[in-house]
């Protein structure tokens, strides 16, 4: 074997390996990518759950909205509705912002962007989440004890008062484990991406 044949059998060898390592690097692009989308699914798919239990809630409102007997009780079954509305729009613009993440298509850095930018929405918008959602229950609780106990929670407010607080010390406990869940899979996307860009 001369010279020339070595150096070009050498060539096709680096060729080879050249081409090998762009599939490496690819499968693990893929690999990675898929792996956040899953993180970033599973937080889609408790989004659309609570849409589909808001616009139940919705519903329910304005079918039952005809035996709120006082003005009191009409104006909480209205502003009800809107927060609830609210709380709708609120999740499905996240859902939007959250299927826009994609770095089988982007750069890595443009991924990495996407899901900061993602986290940083995320974390603006439980944060108003839990404003909306705790003025939401200081009007929904009394229609829903109108709805399902038949009283005026005004003529009964001693009894439940501590039930109230009770709720939404409950309700604010379960936005804040949610809450850890929601930023605790956004941060395991982040690490993966970063891990990839640093490799």
């Amino acid at each position: 074997m001369n010279l020339e044949e070595m150096s070009a059998a050498w060539s096709k060898m680096d060729e080879r390996l050249k081409e090998q390592e762009l599939t490496n690097q690819e499968l693990v692009l893929k690999v990675t990518s898929e792996t956040v989308k899953n993180r970033i699914q599973k937080i889609i798919n408790y989004e659309y759950a609570g849409i589909f239990l808001v616009f139940g809630v919705i519903l329910y409102l304005i079918v039952s909205f005809t035996k709120m007997n006082t003005t009191f009780l009409e104006i909480s079954c209205v502003v009800s509705i809107i927060l609830s509305a609210a709380l709708g729009f609120m999740s499905w613009v996240f859902v939007v912002k959250a299927k826009s993440v994609d770095l089988i298509n982007t750069s890595l850095k443009e991924g990495a962007l996407k899901i900061a930018n993602l986290r940083a929405y995320f974390v603006r918008y439980r944060a108003m989440g839990i404003v909306v959602v705790s003025i939401l229950m200081i009007f929904l609780i009394p229609v829903i004890v109108k709805l399902i106990h038949g009283l005026n929670l005004v003529e009964k407010l001693d009894v439940f008062v501590p039930r109230i607080i009770v709720g939404l010390v409950i309700g604010f406990a379960f936005h804040l484990f949610i809450l850890r869940k929601y930023r605790q899979n956004l941060d395991e996307a982040k690490d993966l991406v970063q891990d990839l860009q640093n490799d």
